[in-house]
C-alpha cells in the first residue's frame, strides 16, 4: 500500500484511505468566563471509528462581524488525538459576548465546524417552518427551501434575494418541514427562507423576526415563515430607450412653418428675401417687429414705392403674382428677384422644399436615451433613482441623427432622488422633471443631416449667405451677387440710386436667420421642461431575483406620461420605453 509523509509533523498516511469528519454538536453554547467542550467524530467511510488520529483546531470569526475580534475567547489546544471511539475534543474558554466558528481539520477528511456562541442566555430550539402562501402560482412550484438564521438582525435590514452569510449553517428542507436551530434567548434573530424549484431557481422568499424572549430554554419553539412570490429587485443602472411622437401637434407645426415659408410660393426664395429687406426698411420703434413680414404701409417711402411694383397675393394666399398693374402686363419685382437665382434651381435653392418637409416630420418619432440608476432604501419595495438624459435620436429625412445631450450642456439633464416603487412585478417611477431642450436637440440633428450632410453650413446665417449668394446679376466686372445684386435690381426698378436697399437686405437676412432659429427656440422650455412619470413590468430572465429588463418586450413596453413645457405651449403625450442593465 502506498504511503506518503505529510508536513506539519503529520504521521505517515495512506492515500487510499479517505475518512469522514463530523461535528457532534451544531452549536456549542459557552457562558462568558466559563468553558465548554466541542467534540468531533472521525470515521472511515464505512463508519468505523479512527482512534489516535490528529485533529487540528482553529477559530473563525462570525462572517457578519467586520473584524476578527473573538472577544477574549481561546482554545485550550491547537490540536489533539482522537480517542478509542474516534472522538477528538477541544475545550473552549469564553470571553465576552461573541459568536464564531470552531473548525477541526484532518488531511484525509477535510474540515468540520461547530458554531460557538458565548452568551449569558439560555439555549432553546427554534423549529422554522417555511410554507408557501396559498393561491400563489409561483410558490406552488417550490420544492425545497433554504432556511437561514441571521443573528442580531431584523428582516427590514436584509435582502431576501441575497441575504448575508449566516454564522449558522444554511439548512435545506422541503416546504412545510421544520428546520431546527439551537439559539440563545437573549438576541433577536431574523429567519430568512428562500424557496426554489426543481432546477434550483429562486421562486419565493420570506422573512420573520423572532425576539429572543420567545425562545424557551430546553424546549422547541415553532415559527412559521410565509413564502411569498418574489418581485424582481431593480438594482444598478439601466439604459432606457424612450419613444415619443409629436406628429400633428402644434409644437411640430410651429417648428416647421418658418422653414416651409422659404419655398412655399413659386417665386421663393426671392419673395421672402424681398419681404425681409422691405421689413428692415421700417423702424422697429414704430411697433412693427423685424420679422420678415412687412406691413402694407408704414415701412417708409422706399418700402411703399417697392410695394407698388410687387405682384398682388391671391385671396387666401401669401404667394404673390409674377405681374402687377391694372392690366397685369408688367413683370413684378418678385418675379425679377426670382430670376436672379439660377435656373434650373441647384444647390441650396433646389434643396429648400425638402428642408420644410424634413422639419415637418422631425418630431414625428424621436427617441430619448437615458440612464436610470436605482438604489435601495430602508423600506422593502421602495427605491430612489437618478435619471439622466444621455442622447436624443431623430429621423431626419431618410437618415437617423443622434445628438449627445450631455455635450449640449443642458443645465438639469439629471434628476436625483426620484421615488421608485415595485409591486406585483411592476416598477413605477414618480413624476420628475428633466431639462430636455427638444428644439435645440432637433436643431443639432437637422443641421448635422439636412445642412452639413449636403455640404452646406451648419449655422443658419452662413447657410442663408450661401443661399442668397446664388442670386446674381451682370457679368464680368459688373457681376454682383447676394445683397449687392438685390440692391442693384430693386433700386434701378424704382428709380433710386444704387445702395438704397443694401443695408436693409443685410438686416433682413439677419432677421430671417433669427426667425428660422427662433422656430427651434420655441420648442425649448425653461428649467425642467420635460416631466415624466411611468411604469414598466420587470423581467427576471435568469431567475436570480433581480430585474434584468424593464418592460416585458417591444410589444409590451413600459409607458410614460409626459409633458413638454415649451415656450410655444405645453404638450401632454404618452411614450413607450424599455430598460436594460448597463454593461459593467
Amino acid at each position: 500500500m502506498a504511503a506518503a509523509c505529510g508536513g506539519d509533523n503529520w504521521a505517515p498516511v495512506s492515500a487510499a484511505e479517505p475518512l469522514r469528519l463530523l461535528a457532534l454538536q451544531e452549536v456549542l453554547q459557552v457562558k462568558p468566563g466559563s468553558t465548554g467542550r466541542a467534540s468531533f467524530l472521525l470515521t472511515t467511510l464505512a463508519g468505523i471509528p479512527k482512534p489516535n488520529e490528529r485533529l487540528d483546531f482553529s477559530v473563525i470569526d462570525d462572517p457578519q462581524t467586520p473584524t476578527n475580534d473573538l472577544a477574549g475567547a481561546t482554545l485550550a489546544a491547537s490540536s489533539g488525538l482522537t480517542d478509542s471511539a474516534g472522538v477528538g475534543m477541544v475545550t473552549v474558554a469564553g470571553g465576552l459576548r461573541a459568536m464564531f466558528r470552531l473548525s477541526a481539520r484532518h488531511p484525509r477528511a477535510g474540515t468540520a465546524e461547530v458554531l460557538v456562541d458565548v452568551t449569558e442566555g439560555m439555549e432553546g430550539t427554534l423549529a422554522a417552518v417555511a410554507t408557501p402562501v396559498a393561491g400563489s402560482t409561483v410558490t406552488s412550484q417550490v420544492t425545497s427551501v433554504d432556511v437561514r438564521v441571521i443573528d442580531a438582525r431584523f428582516c427590514n435590514e436584509l435582502s431576501l434575494i441575497s441575504p448575508p452569510i449566516p454564522a449558522r449553517p444554511v439548512k435545506t428542507v422541503a416546504p412545510g418541514v421544520p428546520a431546527d436551530f439551537n439559539v440563545s434567548n437573549l438576541s433577536t434573530i431574523a429567519i430568512v427562507a428562500q424557496g426554489r424549484d426543481d432546477d434550483g431557481k429562486l421562486r419565493a422568499a420570506g422573512c420573520i423576526d423572532v425576539p429572543g424572549e420567545t425562545i424557551v430554554p430546553g424546549n422547541v419553539v415553532w415559527v412559521y415563515v410565509p413564502l411569498s412570490e418574489l418581485d424582481p429587485i431593480p438594482r444598478g443602472t439601466f439604459v432606457l430607450s424612450s419613444h415619443f411622437s409629436l406628429a400633428k401637434r402644434e409644437l411640430a407645426q410651429r417648428l416647421a412653418a418658418p422653414w416651409q415659408d422659404l419655398a412655399d410660393c413659386p417665386l421663393d426664395p426671392g419673395q421672402i428675401w424681398l419681404d425681409c429687406a422691405i421689413d428692415a426698411l421700417g423702424s422697429p420703434a414704430a411697433g412693427d417687429p423685424l420679422d420678415c413680414v412687412p406691413a402694407p404701409t408704414g415701412e417708409g417711402d422706399l418700402a411703399d414705392l417697392i410695394m407698388t411694383r410687387r405682384g398682388v397675393a391671391a385671396l387666401g394666399s401669401s404667394c404673390r403674382a409674377s405681374t402687377f398693374g391694372a392690366a397685369g402686363g408688367e413683370q413684378s419685382l418678385d418675379a425679377k428677384v426670382a430670376r436672379l437665382f439660377p435656373s434650373p434651381a441647384s444647390g441650396p435653392v433646389a434643396g429648400l422644399p425638402s428642408l420644410g418637409v424634413t422639419l415637418a416630420s422631425i418630431l414625428n418619432d424621436f427617441t430619448l436615451g437615458s440612464t436610470l440608476t436605482v438604489e435601495a432604501t430602508a423600506s422593502p419595495g421602495l427605491f430612489q433613482a437618478t435619471h439622466t438624459l444621455r442622447s436624443a435620436l431623430f429621423q431626419v429625412g431618410g437618415s437617423i441623427a443622434t445628438v449627445d445631450v450631455v455635450a449640449q450642456g443642458n443645465p438639469a439633464a439629471q434628476t436625483p432622488f426620484v421615488p421608485v416603487a415595485t409591486d406585483a412585478g411592476t416598477l413605477s417611477i414618480d413624476a420628475h422633471r428633466l431639462s430636455l431642450r427638444l428644439g435645440s436637440l432637433a436643431h443639432v440633428a437637422f443641421s448635422k443631416v439636412a445642412l452639413v450632410g449636403h455640404g452646406w453650413p451648419a449655422a443658419t446665417r452662413p447657410y442663408l449667405d450661401m443661399l442668397f449668394g446664388l442670386a446674381a446679376s451682370g457679368t464680368g466686372a459688373a457681376r454682383k451677387v447676394g445683397c449687392d445684386a438685390l440692391d442693384t435690381l430693386v433700386c434701378a426698378d424704382v428709380g433710386r440710386p444704387d445702395g438704397c436697399l443694401r443695408a436693409a437686405c443685410v438686416a433682413g437676412q439677419a432677421a430671417l436667420a433669427a426667425r428660422l432659429d427662433g422656430a427651434f427656440a420655441l420648442v425649448d422650455g425653461d428649467g425642467g421642461d420635460l416631466q415624466l412619470s411611468g411604469s414598466a413590468a420587470m423581467a427576471d430572465d435568469n431567475d436570480d431575483g433581480f430585474a434584468d429588463r424593464l418592460g416585458a418586450s417591444q410589444q409590451d413596453p413600459g409607458l410614460w406620461t409626459a409633458q413638454i413645457r415649451a415656450r410655444a405651449g405645453t404638450e401632454i403625450l404618452s411614450g413607450s420605453w424599455l430598460g436594460t442593465p448597463l454593461a459593467p
